[in-house]
């Protein structure tokens, strides 16, 4: 947790900018909520960000896990160019996992890399599927960000997370 007295803060800048990259997939393809798939392809386009890193280290192909997204997302509605495009529930409770992973890491910060944790911690939705099947996981992601490994066993063998 971060230490005594301190909470965790608002998105990092690169958290901020893959919610706007998300936003503008989002408008672009006409739907009329933001996806989980959304946040994928916001990971995507954020070209020096800390997911975007973690996804090459862990030596996924970012061109074929952008096709898979772009497979997985359903069809558009010409009729939905809403200004404002919220976030399905789906959302909402990745971006809770991922003030949880920033907690249990101790940052006080939620960047980029907290919302792809999040969106793997969801067990359910096609963008963690799609992530999964990339080869992309929870276990990775924590590790690589240096979650002490035996937090990392408890996490795992207590709440199978």
């Amino acid at each position: 947790m971060p230490n005594e007295g301190e909470s965790v803060q608002a998105p990092t800048s690169g958290g901020r900018r893959v919610l706007v990259l998300a936003r503008e997939e989002a408008r672009s393809r006409h739907h009329e909520r933001l996806g989980t798939e959304h946040l994928v392809l916001g990971i995507l386009g954020e070209r020096d960000g800390v997911a975007l890193s973690l996804l090459k280290q862990m030596g996924l192909s970012l061109e074929q896990l952008r096709r898979d997204i772009e497979h997985a997302l359903p069809a558009g509605n010409a009729s939905a160019l809403s200004h404002e495009i919220p976030f399905d529930t789906e959302v909402k409770r990745v971006i809770e996992y991922a003030i949880d992973e920033a907690k249990l890491l101790r940052h006080t910060h939620v960047g980029s890399e907290h919302l792809l944790a999040g969106l793997l911690r969801k067990e359910t939705g096609s963008a963690g599927r799609v992530l999964r099947a990339s080869g992309a996981s929870l276990h990775k992601i924590r590790k690589l960000l240096g979650m002490d490994e035996q937090l990392l066993r408890m996490l795992e063998d207590n709440l199978g997370q």
